[in-house]
């Protein structure tokens, strides 16, 4: 939260798999939970996705958009995943974080 950047961009740009211990920790998670076999897991990820929803909503003040924010931020870490070699990951993350504050402004004015 108290992120030079803000928490938004801080957390938009850590949104990429770097093959660190809590990626493969994540990596694993996932795919325990996705077995259906470990509930506990379930529900440890779901703590972690209502905690980061709930950090981005106080940060934005808009839930919609926090929801948005945290599902781009699920693309970018897919993506990255996906191609490690970085080839077909070039976000813009300044762009994309101007789109939000655009997307703010507007549904604050409404």
């Amino acid at each position: 939260m108290a992120a030079p950047d803000g928490m938004v961009s801080r957390f938009m740009r850590l949104s990429m798999a770097e093959n660190t211990p809590l990626d493969r920790a994540f990596t694993i998670a996932s795919r325990l939970a996705q077995s259906g076999r470990y509930p506990s897991i379930i529900v440890a990820l779901e703590k972690v996705e209502e905690t980061w929803l709930r950090m981005l909503t106080d940060a934005l003040g808009d839930p919609v958009v926090a929801r948005m924010v945290l599902l781009m931020s699920d693309g970018l870490y897919y993506r990255s995943a996906l191609f490690p070699s970085g080839e077909n990951v070039t976000p813009d993350t300044d762009e994309l974080l101007g789109a939000v504050d655009q997307l703010i402004a507007v549904r604050s004015h409404r």
